[in-house]
């Protein structure tokens, strides 16, 4: 499978715009074609020192926006500390700031996954004999492997080593950018959609997928949506 297999059209044009919409879902990103090999390198290291993001990984917040229909899961996970000298330093970036490089001192690094048009998504997967019914963590499962996603990590890597601005190319980025890179494309190719805690993330999806749905069950009952 290559890159342009992965994408799913769009059909809604953005306003003043000729150009179509692509959007990625989870199980896209999931595919071993949207890491590159450098990427799953990488990864096997960090699997090795830590294990997978099920042991590292957290949710931390959820959190729903009325203005654009959008679900936003927020992860922290801890650096790769026992990949680098000990005392070494350690930085994340601010995509409100330019990507500017910024002290990372509590060594751990911050993923979101926001779910676009979450509720038109449930709504319009629900059939009429069900309207009056309350919403099931089992209906919010099926959105969340179908949706479209955007994803970011603040890991440096994700923002100088390719995976945003191929995450940008098909409108799967949170904080998209439009600067191409000019040297790790050439370790990464040119469809690297993940850094390695993304990757480690999605790898272990199926884990933290209920604990979404809950959350999301709580967003919906509060938001009274």
């Amino acid at each position: 499978m290559n890159y342009k297999q992965l994408i799913r059209i769009h059909e809604n044009r953005p306003k003043n715009s000729n150009r179509l919409l692509e959007w990625m879902t989870i199980a896209d990103l999931n595919n071993p074609d949207a890491s590159s090999d450098f990427t799953k390198s990488k990864r096997a290291i960090r699997t090795a020192l830590y294990k997978g993001e099920n042991i590292t990984a957290r949710i931390t917040s959820g959190s729903y926006n009325r203005n654009d229909d959008s679900l936003t899961f927020e992860f922290t996970t801890t650096a790769t500390i026992k990949a680098h000298p000990a005392g070494s330093t350690f930085k994340k970036t601010d995509p409100h700031n330019n990507f500017a490089l910024i002290p990372n001192n509590d060594r751990k690094y911050h993923m979101y996954v926001k779910v676009l048009n979450f509720m038109e998504w449930l709504r319009g997967t629900r059939p009429d004999s069900l309207s009056d019914s309350p919403i099931t963590e089992r209906e919010i499962l099926d959105v969340l492997n179908s949706a479209y996603v955007q994803l970011f990590c603040d890991d440096p890597s994700f923002q100088y080593q390719t995976a945003n601005y191929t995450l940008s190319q098909v409108d799967a980025s949170i904080y998209p950018t439009n600067i191409p890179p000019k040297k790790w494309n050439k370790v990464h190719g040119d469809y690297n959609f993940l850094c390695k805690h993304l990757k480690g993330l999605l790898d272990q999806i199926g884990f933290f997928l209920p604990q979404m749905a809950s959350i999301a069950t709580q967003i919906i009952q509060k938001e009274n949506l």
